[in-house]
């Protein structure tokens, strides 16, 4: 549905667009220093977004002290996958799809935070991604509860 709004200023997101392809706002932050991602709120038919925004503006400041942290964890995870099962696979030339293993510096230069996505004032989508197929295209999700707990983690995409 619709809002009444195409474009909000948020004191603290800054310029939000809707997105009527998407059905949702979105706009970009520094979440770190150093460190662009796009933001998107989502609605759900019993939250309207400002609900779902007030909500992010409470988990915003939380979420980026918790952000080194999840991150150590996403790179333990996913070196470990990746050189475990990535670094040697072939694609359908019977080429090396990768570029072998990895130390933890080169995964830190590769997967980058790139989108966080406020979901219906009751989790978060955290979506980390890089450029150079390690993982076949895919993207890393980790999603969080309200409360910035309960971590799970994926490929997607």
């Amino acid at each position: 549905m619709r809002p009444t709004r195409d474009e909000i200023h948020d004191p603290l997101f800054g310029h939000l667009k809707w997105s009527a392809d998407m059905e949702w706002y979105e706009g970009r932050i520094e979440i770190l220093p150093g460190s662009l991602v796009r933001v998107t709120f989502h609605k759900d038919v019993d939250i309207e977004f400002s609900e779902v925004i007030s909500v992010a503006h409470k988990q915003l400041e939380p979420l980026k002290s918790k952000l080194p942290d999840i991150y150590a964890e996403v790179r333990r995870e996913y070196l470990e996958l990746y050189n475990r099962s990535w670094a040697t696979a072939v694609n359908g030339y019977a080429q090396p799809a990768n570029r072998g293993k990895i130390s933890k510096a080169d995964f830190d230069a590769l997967v980058r935070l790139k989108d966080v996505s406020f979901k219906y004032g009751t989790m978060i989508d955290l979506w980390y991604s890089e450029d150079e197929g390690l993982f076949g295209g895919h993207s890393i999700l980790v999603q969080l509860n309200k409360d910035l707990g309960g971590m799970t983690t994926g490929l997607e995409g």
